[in-house]
């Protein structure tokens, strides 16, 4: 979120004219379309992921990255522009601010935890949500933070 967010400021506050201003309204208008169709689909299909909340938390995520891939190519197209900075190409110009490959593991070993966690210790026992299973699930959401 917080990626999304200072790109998309940073295209704003940076934006020459008018038309550089309203291409990242075309962006969202064609996110907001992605969202229209995928929310719906994610949200009731259990077959992809769990349906419900997390297909919801998916498409938003799915759709802050599309966000976030206009900022960024608007970004590179700046930053070669104005300032002179060239890169190789524009996996080089995100390489310098992406996670690092130990920070992106710890967080897919914590997503994989979670859902184990949470099969084990919610749904497959009867347990009103204030039980054991419970607040083992929580801890080990805790820990892998």
């Amino acid at each position: 979120m917080a990626l999304s967010g200072m790109a998309e400021a940073f295209v704003y506050g940076v934006a020459d004219n008018g038309k550089q201003a309203g291409n990242p309204a075309v962006a969202h208008g064609f996110v907001g379309i992605v969202f229209y169709i995928m929310a719906p689909l994610l949200v009731l299909n259990k077959s992809f992921g769990s349906g419900g909340t997390v297909g919801l938390v998916a498409v938003n995520g799915l759709c802050m990255a599309l966000r976030s891939i206009y900022s960024l190519h608007f970004a590179h197209l700046h930053f070669s522009k104005y300032c002179n900075i060239q890169y190789k190409s524009r996996l080089e110009f995100v390489g310098k601010f992406s996670p690092k490959f130990p920070m992106i593991m710890s967080f897919i070993v914590s997503f994989f935890m979670s859902g184990h966690s949470r099969v084990v210790f919610i749904e497959n026992q009867d347990s009103p949500l204030m039980s054991m299973g419970t607040l083992c699930h929580i801890d080990i959401g805790i820990t892998s933070f």
